[in-house]
């Protein structure tokens, strides 16, 4: 186990948005960087930002988890499965209700809101206004404060659904 978490700690992911001006970088599972290509933020309009940032929440998520199965897989091998997950009923349902599981969060200045069904499906809001008030060093900073914000949501929600599907407990703090 030590081996996969010192590995996820080194991972880094990139990811683009459709446009290809704004960049993510989400590194060892938890720290996550958005830049805009120089000159750009100011040119969004507010819709077409939106638009952008809720197509980049899938391809940062979805490229962690292919690079979080890799390192299980590179570590663990084959054994890392013995039996398939399908088998057990409870294991389907906790699946089936994981996929769906909506995280949501506010940005700390309230004026960015973001919703992700199974951290796959992302539905970003920017208040109007938002970049005639916040620079772009300030708004990104919003962004990577919600996308933290989001995936806290989605983990305590997750502890619950291991509780009632899985009889599983998260580990206890000191």
């Amino acid at each position: 186990m030590g081996e996969i978490i010192d590995r996820v700690g080194q991972m880094v992911v990139r990811a683009t948005s459709p446009d290809n001006r704004i960049m993510a970088l989400f590194k060892g599972g938890h720290t996550l960087e958005i830049r805009f290509r120089p000159g750009v933020y100011d040119q969004y309009a507010r819709a077409e930002l939106e638009h952008q940032l809720s197509q980049l929440g899938p391809l940062v998520w979805t490229g962690y988890r292919r690079g979080l199965s890799k390192i299980i897989t590179d570590v663990a091998g084959a054994s890392g499965k013995s039996t398939s997950d399908d088998e057990y009923p409870e294991r389907r349902r906790y699946k089936r209700a994981r996929a769906e599981l909506v995280a949501s969060a506010m940005s700390p200045r309230k004026c960015v809101r973001a919703e992700a069904v199974g951290l796959l499906r992302w539905d970003v809001h920017v208040k109007d206004g938002t970049q005639q008030h916040l620079s772009e060093a300030e708004f990104c900073g919003e962004i990577t404060s919600l996308v933290d914000l989001v995936i806290n949501d989605h983990n305590s929600k997750i502890n619950a659904l291991q509780r009632e599907h899985l009889g599983l407990r998260p580990p206890e703090t000191a």
